[in-house]
């Protein structure tokens, strides 16, 4: 069972004019994983890379069997934004900031800057990794990024983005210490090269599959090994990869059978 409540009580607004925001998007973030359980994809080494936004969040473009997706996680400590701050500020002033894309049209409505809980962080501070641009917003972990998608002229309003500025071994014990369940993982330019096999998660699968939903996806465009067996290919990707010259990435299944 997931305990999703907890995962994000353990969350705190950083700026206490936050506060009465986060309040109503907790409540609602909370509402869409008690809906939606196997709904949650976590990005690996995601940078801000919103393809999977693109392909999982508009029914045109969601290939069967997969499924919608409501609430994303991406994990990466390095830097995303060069100057969170000012862009908030921006943000919080003047209105949405477009975001790049390979495909789609995205625009970043609302951040909020939090905290992770900080008995966790003290615990396993050997998988913590935060290097660059800790000291933003007083070093907050977390961000939730509302995105909005504009298709045809229309849009899809308020993606919502936990962004964890940590290592992925960290967040992988983190969610295995609050038994929360995931229905995707994804590796995509997770940063792993050829000759760097040793650092690839798609080498440790069954350390993530541990925390993965029974009927859930794994999203790659490379595999350094051979491709375990209990993954069945069942779509692709396109202009969604970077490994080795790589332009696709691939959706696998787990078969227990």
């Amino acid at each position: 069972m997931n305990s999703t409540n907890s995962f994000i009580d353990d969350l705190t607004p950083h700026l206490t004019e936050d506060m009465e925001c986060w309040d109503f998007r907790k409540r609602q973030l909370v509402d869409i994983v008690q809906k939606h359980s196997n709904s949650i994809f976590w990005y690996l080494s995601s940078g801000l890379d919103l393809m999977p936004l693109y392909y999982l969040t508009d029914e045109k473009r969601i290939k069967n069997p997969l499924k919608e997706v409501h609430l994303f996680l991406f994990s990466d400590y390095g830097v995303v934004f060069n100057d969170p701050e000012n862009l908030k500020e921006n943000i919080d002033k003047k209105g949405p900031e477009k975001l790049p894309s390979r495909k789609g049209e995205f625009y970043l409505t609302q951040m909020i800057p939090l905290h992770l809980n900080h008995e966790f962080l003290a615990d396993n501070k050997q998988y913590s990794n935060d290097k660059d641009g800790a000291t933003a917003f007083g070093g907050a972990s977390v961000y939730l990024l509302l995105i909005r998608q504009i298709i045809a002229k229309e849009y899809i309003e308020h993606i919502p983005v936990l962004f964890i500025r940590q290592s992925n071994r960290f967040v992988l014990e983190y969610l295995r210490n609050k038994n929360l369940d995931v229905g995707y993982i994804c590796t995509v330019s997770d940063g792993c090269r050829p000759d760097n096999k040793q650092q690839c998660p798609n080498n440790y699968y069954k350390d993530y599959t541990s925390i993965m939903h029974p009927k859930g996806f794994w999203i790659t465009d490379h595999f350094n090994q051979t491709k375990p067996d209990i993954f069945q290919e069942i779509t692709q990707f396109s202009d969604w990869g970077h490994y080795d010259g790589q332009d696709k990435s691939y959706c696998f299944f787990q078969n227990y059978m």
